[in-house]
């Protein structure tokens, strides 16, 4: 699956606004923390990988 945006996978805040986009360890730790909230208090690595538009193994990473 393609890496997609921050805006389609729903963390309303657009990519980094530099040409090589936002692809930072800390960049993709803040994506992965956003997605949790009172109503998705739990995530599998597959959903947030999915949700993110990364592969399993990075989601883990």
């Amino acid at each position: 699956m393609k890496h997609r945006d921050n805006e389609q996978a729903g963390l309303g805040r657009p990519a980094s606004k530099h040409g090589r986009g936002r692809n930072s360890t800390a960049d993709r730790t803040a994506d992965v923390l956003l997605l949790f909230d009172a109503e998705r208090p739990v995530l599998s690595a597959a959903l947030v990988a999915s949700l993110l538009g990364m592969t399993r193994s990075t989601t883990y990473r």
